[in-house]
């Protein structure tokens, strides 16, 4: 949702480490949504998002309020947020920053004026994704509220890593069961009965 696409330093282990979740493209979750429904509670947000940020598009894992499966990372305001590790990303009024006056969501419909969102962050310091909160008006936002969005961005993390889990567990109980059930490459013939020969027989 900016004019330009913001690029972190380490955007190529960052893409590897994003994909490696397996969620793009991947259908609505309870766990993730759970955590979109949290966020709009808790800041009074009529949009609340959780974004996989990909080389060209952020596939939103997550939303509320939004009907767009993803967006386009170049006018993304989630881009900026993936440069920012240790604390959220926030523009209090999208319409008087210089970065985003021009942006078609704050020029045209849904006519967006305030964003909020805390990096996921993965141990390697890979921003993989962002929980995010916006608004169609200005808004303050405390310090106390960014502190709760980087406590819901761990959490988003930590949901992430769950769901890894799940599927390489899942993924080798199949493959256990599948060498289970597989025949064997060579099969044993059964030994020829035993016979004495008596000599001049």
């Amino acid at each position: 949702m900016s004019g330009t696409s913001a690029i972190p330093p380490n955007e190529t282990a960052r893409l590897v480490a994003a994909r490696a979740y397996e969620c793009f493209d991947s259908e609505p979750e309870f766990e993730f949504d759970a955590l979109t429904r949290i966020a709009a509670h808790a800041f009074a947000a009529p949009i609340a998002i959780i974004g996989m940020i990909d080389s060209d598009r952020v596939w939103l894992k997550s939303r509320l309020g939004w009907s767009a499966r993803e967006l386009d990372r170049s006018q993304s305001f989630c881009a900026h947020t993936a440069l920012s590790l240790l604390e959220p990303f926030v523009v209090e009024d999208l319409s008087a920053d210089e970065r985003f006056m021009s942006n078609p969501w704050v020029t045209e419909d849904p006519r967006l004026r305030f964003y909020a969102g805390a990096p996921v962050v993965d141990r390697a310091n890979n921003a993989l994704a962002t929980i995010a909160v916006l608004d169609v008006r200005p808004r303050a936002f405390s310090d106390s509220q960014r502190t709760a969005l980087m406590d819901l961005s761990t959490a988003v993390m930590t949901t992430l890593q769950a769901r890894r889990n799940a599927l390489e567990i899942s993924r080798h109980a199949m493959t256990r069961r599948f060498s289970r059930s597989s025949p064997t490459c060579c099969t044993t013939m059964p030994a020829a009965p035993h016979r004495s020969i008596t000599p001049g027989a």
